[in-house]
């Protein structure tokens, strides 16, 4: 049975899907999500702990909004005073899917853990972090963009072991005026 406080912490949940694609650097214009798109998640577990402001979903963690996908082994969501504080998703690894418009290549990304604070607008990959749209990638141990200041930072592991990785592929120039070069 959802309560007008229970479905408050679904809405909340949205407001970091409405935000997600802020998450990839600037490579091309991806499709924004509608704030009218249903969310739908499914998980083996739900626990809503309304005096802490808490959500906890676990096993197997699906949601779907619109032409997003995040999969996850356990997703928690924190509130304070009403307000989105930061979401947390954990898994082997956590998958993010964002399927874009013709023109433009698909968004996908995954590490071990995601991080996103919504103050802050800060959202951080760690461990074995991976960010690919079309034939570029990046990786790393961490990534983080902040979509305030749209500067993304990557850093090796701590033992010095796994580097940042980027690669960015030349556009390809068209053979005729009327078409558009293609990434």
């Amino acid at each position: 049975m959802y309560t007008k406080r229970g479905n408050y912490r679904i809405q909340l949940f949205a407001a970091l899907l409405l935000l997600a694609p802020l998450a990839v650097p600037p490579v091309s214009s991806a499709q924004t999500l509608l704030p009218a798109e249903p969310i739908n998640i499914e998980a083996n577990n739900a626990r809503i702990i309304e005096k802490e402001g808490k959500s906890i979903y676990s096993g197997n963690v699906v949601l779907l909004q619109g032409a997003t996908r995040v999969t996850a082994d356990k997703l928690t969501v924190l509130s304070r005073d009403g307000k989105l504080f930061s979401i947390t998703a954990e898994g082997k690894p956590v998958t993010y899917v964002q399927k874009n418009q013709p023109k433009s290549a698909d968004i996908t990304a995954q590490a071990e853990q995601v991080n996103y604070f919504a103050e802050e607008k800060r959202v951080v990959l760690l461990n074995n972090a991976k960010l690919t749209q079309g034939r570029t990638v990046f990786s790393g141990n961490r990534i983080e963009y902040n979509a305030e200041t749209e500067v993304v930072t990557a850093n090796q592991s701590e033992s010095g072991k796994t580097r940042v990785q980027v690669i960015i592929h030349p556009e390809k120039k068209s053979d005729s005026p009327n078409q558009p070069a293609l990434p």
